[in-house]
């Protein structure tokens, strides 16, 4: 975190943000107690129509926008030219064609003037969309600074914000998420696959099996018995070339998960040495995520740690790293609660966004004294629905899509078809999602 702070106000500003795969909606009390709201895209972008004067510069522009920014709040916002890639085709792509930097914003008459002039193919009197956004910044800090008015050159000021977010929902219903190499005792490589055996599609002629979220799985000899003795030698220079290999290959997320872990940690807190002395950044072992005797559960669980890892560590690192030194980050977690950046763990993502929408219709229930209530949240990925009958429920699995994970958290079912989700012909039938346009093009 920046270290520059300067306010000696003890008054601070109070963030809530929800970022979906499609929007982010932030809610902020300002410390006069004023409160604002503001909607941007997730992609960390402000869209705006733009129209080309002439009024002797080479580099003027006419912003028609529907998002507040006053006078010099646009300075040192990159811009680009938002247009889609065919315009004869349907395909949910944009191509981004680069302008340059503001270097000056008159709020008042809605004019901007880039560092460098404008393409001469530009004509006056031309519209364009544009995007103006900063390439160190998440959605959560974009809407920080539009709700605080912060201008993109100067630093946030003081606050504490509290974050919920889909990013690893999406993440895991998109399978966009990390290549993982999966380390388990010998014998157990097909284990994640057999699972228990149990067919969801018990009457289908062609039952398919959803893909891994693990990209290699290597078996170890070496193991700890029951009864804490170890049987087999552990190969260090073995683990090592796997390393390599993996590396090669693209993995940059590993999982361990070892017979008898949850007692014996010890064993996998070596292995997680060894492949942090080999570079990698994202290990996630069993002993951590979910130290419990069940394999089969307990290693899903660290699987999907691992996928999603390193996606939520970047996003949250970006984010934390944009705010001063005495701001305070807090993110929920899937069972509706608030942890500190240190404590979250990546499976405690799952149903991040979706558990704040729980909270509310709770909230909402106790303060016109109805009891039941069915909460439906339409997203731009995902669509999530609650059943509130005057408490509210808990499990301690959490599934979302092809993923399970034994973290708690609060009792909602989530499809992967959002508004933004994309249909398709595969030749036999029609298909909604899981993939979504998102934010680009939105």
């Amino acid at each position: 975190m920046r270290t520059d702070y300067v306010q000696s106000n003890k008054k601070r500003w109070k963030l809530w943000i929800d970022t979906g795969g499609t929007f982010t909606d932030c809610i902020a009390e300002a410390p006069d107690g004023q409160r604002r709201w503001v909607k941007t895209l997730s992609s960390a972008a402000l869209r705006a129509e733009a129209r080309r004067i002439d009024n002797g510069h080479s580099n003027a522009l006419k912003i028609q926008m529907s998002w507040p920014a006053e006078e010099g709040f646009l300075v040192g916002f990159h811009v680009r030219v938002c247009q889609p890639a065919d315009k004869n085709t349907t395909e949910a792509k944009y191509s981004e064609t680069k302008l340059g930097i503001c270097k000056e914003w008159l709020g008042e008459i809605q004019e901007l003037y880039l560092e460098t002039d404008l393409p001469d193919d530009w004509k006056c009197g031309e519209t364009r969309i544009l995007e103006f956004f900063h390439p160190d910044w998440e959605a959560p800090i974009l809407a920080a600074h539009l709700v605080t008015q912060t201008p993109a050159a100067n630093n946030l000021p003081d606050l504490e914000m509290r974050l919920g977010s889909t990013k690893g929902t999406n993440a895991l219903l998109e399978r966009k998420g990390a290549r993982v190499g999966l380390v388990v005792n010998s014998g157990l490589e097909d284990h994640l696959y057999i699972r228990d055996q149990r067919r969801d599609e018990l009457f289908a002629i062609s039952p398919k099996r959803p893909a891994s979220f693990y990209h290699s799985v290597i078996g170890l000899s070496w193991r700890r018995l029951a009864d804490g003795s170890l049987e087999g030698g552990l190969n260090e220079s073995v683990l090592k070339e796997i390393s390599k290999q993996w590396k090669s290959e693209g993995i940059e997320s590993v999982a361990i998960c070892l017979m008898h872990a949850y007692a014996f940690p010890e064993d996998e807190q070596r292995l997680k040495s060894i492949f942090l002395s080999e570079g990698f950044d994202f290990i996630s072992v069993s002993s951590e995520c979910a130290p419990f005797i069940k394999w089969i559960p307990r290693c899903e669980t660290t699987v999907v740690n691992a996928y999603l890892e390193p996606i939520m560590k970047r996003y949250l690192d970006r984010i934390h790293d944009s705010l001063l030194s005495n701001s305070q980050l807090w993110i929920m977690t899937s069972s509706g609660g608030l942890v500190s950046r240190q404590s979250f763990q990546a499976k405690d993502s799952l149903l991040s966004g979706p558990a704040g929408g729980v909270v509310g219709v709770a909230s909402l229930a106790s303060q016109i004294q109805r009891k039941k209530w069915i909460g439906f949240d339409m997203g731009g990925t995902s669509a999530d629905v609650c059943r509130y009958d005057g408490e509210l429920d808990y499990r301690f699995e959490c599934r979302v899509g092809d993923s399970r994970a034994l973290a708690p958290s609060l009792k909602i079912e989530t499809v992967a078809a959002g508004g933004g989700s994309i249909c398709r012909f595969d030749g036999e039938r029609l298909r909604v999602g899981p993939e979504s346009a998102g934010a680009n093009p939105g």
